[in-house]
């Protein structure tokens, strides 16, 4: 499924926050900020999951004769399963970040856990104040604003993390219980030796946790399960634990190599990326490591 969502804007001075990061086919993330008017959504194969960034505003729903408002809060979320057409309206100005999640991620999550894909139907939930569907959000939205860029490992894992939640507490027929789990044992020597040498001969490309999950040989809900359980470490802590070792590595043993080739090397976005990282588990910026290292 190619990674595509439709906003059909009656608007035409809205102003967009100049962050949208695509994932393809399972995870879109846009932060907005509109005027007031309308919006109009179509079914293509996603789940329109949005937090209420700004002030509280009231967010109508029109589906052919059918209207429905609600009040949401600042903070709170709002989620349309997005299965019909409608139409959303607001009367203020509103700041939003919308988290997208698509079908087939949900639908692969059930088979994974001996579900159908017919089983998933995530109910309308125009406020939704869940604590921990509200956390999954705000640290989706962190990441990708932190980072400008799209850390796939990190908001593949948050983003099924968010799909695994909505399956359990919002779906027509609650799925995805603990029970369904076969982590509980972590993984095997075998497995763990795969993974990793895995991601060191892959640092310095785009790394999914659906390709760790492959390399384990297990389903990717379980494998997010797993690997913490037997590394301590989720799979974004993990490869980005990695990554600033490379980066250490290169500092120190390749003083002509610029921070910005380091930094790409290492698998970083940009040398922004790779300073903010360094700094936040050294202290130091780059430069100062490399020097620190001499």
């Amino acid at each position: 499924m190619p990674a595509l969502f439709v906003y059909l804007h009656v608007q035409t001075d809205d102003h967009t926050v100049p962050i949208p990061v695509t994932l393809p086919r399972f995870v879109e993330v846009k932060e907005r900020h509109h005027r007031p008017g309308e919006l109009a959504v179509i079914p293509y194969g996603w789940h329109f999951v949005s937090l209420c960034l700004g002030p509280g505003f009231d967010l109508g729903r029109r589906r052919g004769s059918r209207y429905t408002r609600a009040a949401l809060k600042r903070g709170e979320a709002s989620l349309d399963p997005g299965y019909e057409a409608n139409l959303w309206t607001w009367e203020e100005p509103v700041h939003l970040v919308h988290v997208n999640l698509s079908w087939s991620l949900l639908e692969r999550l059930a088979l994974e856990t001996g579900k159908e894909r017919s089983d998933v139907e995530l109910c309308e939930r125009p406020a939704l104040s869940d604590p921990q569907t509200l956390r999954l959000l705000t640290a989706i939205h962190q990441e990708v604003r932190e980072s400008r860029w799209a850390d796939t490992i990190a908001t593949d894992a948050l983003g099924s993390y968010l799909a695994v939640h909505l399956l359990r507490h919002f779906n027509a027929r609650p799925l995805m219980r603990e029970e369904h789990s076969a982590a509980a044992g972590g993984l095997g020597k075998g497995a763990i030796r795969r993974v990793t040498e895995y991601v060191q001969e892959n640092l310095h490309r785009e790394i999914r946790v659906a390709d760790m999950a492959g390399v384990a040989g297990i389903s990717t809900y379980h494998f997010i399960r797993s690997f913490k359980r037997s590394v301590g470490l989720s799979p974004h802590q993990y490869v980005l634990e990695q990554r600033v070792n490379r980066a250490r590595h290169w500092l120190q043993h390749s003083p002509a190599m610029t921070v910005a080739e380091v930094a790409h090397r290492s698998g970083f976005a940009d040398q922004t990326h790779l300073s903010r990282q360094v700094r936040r588990v050294t202290g130091m910026t780059p430069s100062q490591l490399r020097q620190h290292l001499r």
